[in-house]
């Protein structure tokens, strides 16, 4: 990653031995295999950086091809929509906020995409869009990132919709459970 995009990604977690303790195991299954997607490198886990004061309401995962995708097709690009704000700021913005657990704007920051049925979400901003699945309320796992304009351009909305049903179902098994509601409050604790 390039030193003008400021998030970060989190590599590994702590050793098993260090993990806390959680009493419920449908929760611990939950944990765990999040946390052993991210151990073996599958998954990178965001840091927004809040800085003091500030704690994550909220949590993103990446695949891990999914910085590169940043670093490739969002930075240093400038806004088609004609905004001073550049791309790459914009998206981490509203990670940033996603989450900090800022409200978030449903239709202009995030929307379930069709077919619904298939759990597919994007993270949104006027230039560019991230797409995924919450894997529980408040937990956005991202498959992909493109600019708004590429997307367009070649018609690839259903591709990344299918490709992040696809990519759920390779991670984790045809049972995985995922929110599977189309409602915001279904996905989200805090929205506009």
């Amino acid at each position: 990653m390039t030193s003008a995009y400021r998030c970060c990604f989190r590599a590994s977690y702590p050793s098993r031995d260090k993990r806390p303790f959680i009493p419920c195991q449908g929760l611990l299954t939950y944990m765990s295999t999040l946390l052993e997607l991210v151990e073996t490198g599958a998954l990178v886990a965001y840091d927004p950086d809040l800085g003091p004061g500030s704690l994550e309401e909220r949590r993103i995962y990446m695949l891990a091809r999914v910085p590169e995708q940043i670093e490739q097709r969002i930075v240093g690009t400038k806004s088609d929509r004609h905004i001073e704000i550049l791309p790459e700021e914009q998206l981490d913005g509203l990670l940033a906020d996603f989450c900090e657990g800022v409200e978030i704007a449903v239709g202009t920051q995030f929307k379930c995409l069709i077919p619904q049925e298939n759990g597919v979400w994007e993270l949104k901003t006027p230039d560019v869009r991230m797409f995924g699945w919450f894997h529980q309320k408040d937990c956005f796992i991202a498959t992909a990132v493109d600019a708004k304009w590429r997307i367009l351009e070649h018609h690839t909305y259903r591709g990344y919709i299918a490709e992040a049903a696809h990519l759920r179902s390779q991670l984790f098994g045809d049972d995985v459970q995922f929110i599977q509601g189309t409602e915001p409050d279904d996905v989200l604790s805090n929205w506009c």
